[in-house]
């Protein structure tokens, strides 16, 4: 039996205490889609000429989507994709780090 040991962000506009979503951080949700599964692809080395499905994920409609577990760390604006949410509980959690210099201009937030 496993149990769900994954992590969850919420991030809040600090002056009217509302949730963000990710419309709300980022300016072109298409274009950091693409610089994520750009990334994605490269650290996970997935083949680029075959489905994200017939390589052992499980996106649905086999497209890749920006996680909702979206972290601001030292390093840059991380993406989280915890353990069963595009893999099996086997290949654990995916993370995606985007520097603040590659993803600065499509920032709504700083």
């Amino acid at each position: 039996m496993h149990s769900f040991g994954g992590k969850r962000s919420l991030v809040f506009n600090k002056l009217t205490g509302a949730q963000l979503k990710n419309e709300d951080i980022f300016s072109n949700l298409h274009l950091v889609l693409k610089l994520v599964e750009a990334k994605f692809r490269a650290k996970y080395n997935v083949n680029a000429a075959l489905s994200l499905n017939q390589q052992g994920y499980c996106f649905e409609n086999n497209s890749f989507y920006l996680t909702n577990n979206i972290f601001f760390t030292i390093e840059g604006v991380k993406f989280l994709y915890n353990i069963n949410e595009i893999s099996s509980y086997e290949k654990g959690s995916f993370e995606v780090i985007l520097t603040y210099q590659e993803i600065d201009k499509y920032l709504l937030i700083k």
